[in-house]
């Protein structure tokens, strides 16, 4: 009997049309990617690698709506430095409305914060310990480390010119797959 209601009700045409469907959950969750190319960019450093010429650490910057990536190496992992990686980006793409960090201690302190200010920028901060708050940088982070520890198997003595470009000709071919590389 019970079988025969439940035939009944998924072959009625005006019980399928009232019949109440169950929504699906709606997730709180926050965007990470921008709405525009070079509205939100993501930040973050990593190291030590083998060091090439006194440099040990790469600050990676990516554009969460393109997904343009570019590497910093820099000698440390101070404020300096993180605002050398930054300036960098400014004079190659122009300001970004929003930079995104993982709050690290290069990240957050008093040269970062007036650096924005200068710039106009908002600096958004990623939940501690959860790398997924950054995914879009977590992602090309390992990546990235994936392709120095091949490079690094390859040829240790590569100056810091020849392994930088190497690894950006890489990531570029990596990250936007059939497209040849140009200078």
């Amino acid at each position: 009997m019970y079988k025969d209601a439940e035939e009944f009700v998924q072959s009625c045409p005006v019980c399928q049309v009232t019949r109440k469907t169950a929504k699906p959950v709606q997730h709180l969750c926050h965007r990470t990617a921008g709405r525009l190319p070079f509205d939100v960019v993501q930040v973050d450093t990593i190291g030590p690698i083998a060091e090439s010429e006194g440099l040990r650490y790469v600050c990676v910057l990516i554009d969460t709506y393109s997904k343009l990536t570019m590497l910093v190496p820099t000698r440390s992992t101070d404020a300096d430095a993180a605002a050398g990686a930054i300036l960098a980006w400014v004079g190659h793409y122009g300001i970004p409305r929003v930079i995104h960090s993982d709050g690290g201690s290069q990240y957050r302190n008093k040269l970062i914060d007036a650096l924005m200010e200068r710039l106009g920028s908002q600096h958004h901060v990623g939940t501690p310990y959860r790398p997924g708050s950054q995914g879009i940088v977590e992602r090309v982070n390992a990546e990235v480390k994936r392709h120095l520890e091949t490079l690094c198997s390859i040829c240790r003595s590569l100056d810091g010119r020849g392994y930088y470009l190497w690894l950006s000709t890489s990531l570029i071919q990596h990250l936007w797959p059939g497209q040849a590389y140009r200078h």
